[in-house]
């Protein structure tokens, strides 16, 4: 039988007991992307472990719990599924690769699963199957999710 022994530990300034929900490489920057579900949180690592700071939100927090990360491949963008708290549905919040806010989805349902394909489109899912939603919205900061999310 085989023995694992962990290498090192990612941790950043949070509250007692710090939980790590949702977790994600980014290919373009070269970071881990780390929720963090205690603190409300996403945090950015080097793949050594070293803390580079957390997404940036006007609230400080995530305003929830961030259930699902995804990065997309061409540039780096970081997708959160934000659920809990005063969330209502499900909502997805964009950021640039250095995790500085960009928009949000607000999607029916409670999001908290994503993915984001090498074409750069957002997956999440509906009614027990996967959906295909817009992955950049008009001018605003707030979208509405095209018909088929």
């Amino acid at each position: 039988m085989a023995s694992y022994v962990a290498e090192r530990l990612i941790a950043a300034p949070s509250f007692p007991g710090v939980a790590a929900w949702g977790l994600a490489y980014n290919p373009v920057s070269d970071e881990l992307i780390v929720g963090d579900y205690v603190s409300k949180q996403v945090r950015r690592y080097t793949r050594t472990g070293v803390y580079l700071g957390d997404v940036r939100n006007s609230a400080k927090t995530i305003g929830g719990v961030a259930s699902a990360l995804g990065v997309d491949p061409r540039d780096g963008a970081i997708y959160v599924a934000v659920t809990g708290e005063w969330r209502v549905g499900g909502d997805v919040r964009k950021y640039d690769k250095d995790g500085n806010f960009l928009f949000g989805l607000d999607l029916p349902g409670a999001t908290t699963w994503l993915t984001v394909d090498k074409f750069g489109n957002l997956w999440v899912p509906k009614d027990s199957r996967a959906r295909s939603c817009a992955s950049s919205p008009s001018t605003t900061r707030r979208s509405r999710p095209p018909s088929n999310c």
